[in-house]
């Protein structure tokens, strides 16, 4: 959810009432019913969504860390 711009306020792994947030906005930015709850299709459109923000999230992650230790 973060690598799409929902902001988290972080990742902790845990799955609880702010992922459900996160899903009901991701719902809603794209005119789902919003329940917060990934029924199949959302969950497949969600992921196949996610995937390129989450490499490019990725990338900007170990650059930063590559910076860092230049730094």
């Amino acid at each position: 959810m973060t690598s799409l711009g929902f902001n988290t306020n972080s990742t902790d792994g845990v799955f609880g009432p702010r992922t459900r947030e996160m899903i009901a906005s991701w719902q809603a930015s794209r005119k789902f019913p919003v329940t917060g709850f990934l029924p199949g299709p959302q969950h497949r459109a969600l992921l196949r969504e996610a995937a390129p923000a989450i490499v490019k999230f990725n990338e900007e992650q170990k650059q930063a860390e590559e910076a860092k230790k230049k730094a």
